[in-house]
């Protein structure tokens, strides 16, 4: 943080202007999403013409949702009726895909080693999935649902179930995505997001989510961005409900804020998995300037009765959690201007501990 002024927000941290464009980036992204899923909702008078078709139902139009993805104009809406659709999913123009409902429209995966929904372009594209199940039934290393390239996602009142060994959700590269109201569970991870040597940022917003029973719960591998995931559920999780690895050289800003992580294997794991040397050579390979600093904010969690631990870092005295990442001489708070703030957490009743290791210079907002 030298030489830069600092901004002080009302939960006490402290901001460079950097991290602060982070977070009007997001915002902007929110609004941007929500302009666009009302905007969209306000063509469903029908179609302009049978060239511009700005709404398309399945199966009254088209008898595959991927013909009507093809035939939906740029910006338009695909209406999904009651059924169960064994497809796999190509989307790379701006539209909303919308299902009847959670309970009567299930996508299914159609083939080993695939993604049921995949959500790539080079272009800037918008897009809003809405009200539907996407769920696996048995096939292999596939996963549900995959966002990357130059997209804004709003992904709201969706089930993704049953990718045991792979992803529920991945988020990959440079994007900004709002999870809304989304309930995962019974994969491999839940959620992975990663942008790793990417210099690209991710801005990702998960809020009143449901993530359970899965191996692990939120995998994040991130260079730099802005992450918040709030008001969300993390319960049961086989292995660690949150597992947060990067901000190598800082770059990133988590928050975890009023949520409950309770009954999983361990709650939230924090690490590095980068060498920093070999980090700051990639930078300079690539003539960019080392990241601003790494700012992980958590106030008003509970993270309750998990097996081992409620906050783990990933570093030799916390064994059990499989992982030791971090170096004794590389604490999250003191390298490369790296800030750990909370407030307000209620962490207790966990199995090994509820903060390992239990000498770190926790901050306030932590210890009962």
């Amino acid at each position: 943080m030298k030489g830069a002024d600092l901004y002080s927000s009302g939960l006490g941290v402290r901001f460079t202007p950097k991290l602060m464009v982070k977070y009007v980036l997001l915002s902007l992204g929110v609004v941007g999403l929500l302009v666009f899923g009302s905007g969209v909702a306000s063509q469903s008078s029908g179609p302009a013409s049978q060239q511009e078709r700005f709404v398309v139902r399945v199966p009254e139009d088209f008898p595959t949702i991927q013909a009507a993805i093809d035939a939906v104009a740029e910006g338009g809406t695909v209406l999904i009726g009651p059924g169960t659709y064994r497809e796999h999913l190509k989307i790379s123009k701006s539209l909303r895909l919308r299902g009847a409902s959670q309970e009567s429209v299930q996508i299914q995966a159609v083939d080993h080693r695939s993604v049921t929904i995949d959500i790539d372009s080079e272009k800037p594209i918008q897009v809003s999935l809405e009200d539907f199940t996407v769920k696996n039934k048995g096939f292999l290393l596939s996963s549900g649902i995959r966002v990357g390239g130059d997209v804004q996602a709003l992904i709201e009142r969706i089930t993704v179930s049953g990718y045991e060994d792979g992803d529920g959700i991945r988020l990959s590269n440079s994007m900004s995505v709002i999870l809304s109201m989304v309930t995962i569970s019974r994969n491999r991870t839940g959620i992975t997001i990663e942008n790793a040597f990417s210099l690209e940022d991710i801005n990702a917003l998960i809020q009143d989510a449901t993530i359970t029973d899965n191996v692990e719960g939120i995998s994040v591998y991130l260079w730099s961005g802005h992450l918040v995931v709030r008001r969300s559920l993390l319960a049961w999780n086989r292995r660690v409900a949150f597992k947060l690895l990067g901000g190598w050289l800082g770059g990133l800003v988590a928050t975890l804020e009023e949520n409950k992580i309770t009954q999983n294997m361990s709650g939230i794991h924090l690490g590095f998995d980068r060498d920093p040397i070999l980090t700051l050579a990639f930078l300079t390979s690539q003539n960019q300037p080392e990241p601003g600093p790494r700012v992980i904010i958590m106030y008003k969690n509970q993270i309750i009765g998990n097996l081992l631990y409620g906050i783990a870092l990933l570093r030799g005295e916390c064994p059990e959690t499989g992982e030791s990442l971090l170096k004794d001489d590389d604490p999250l708070t003191t390298r490369h201007g790296n800030a750990f703030i909370g407030s307000e957490n209620e962490i207790r009743d966990n199995g090994k501990g509820d903060l390992c290791p239990s000498d770190f210079h926790w901050p306030p907002g932590f210890r009962k």
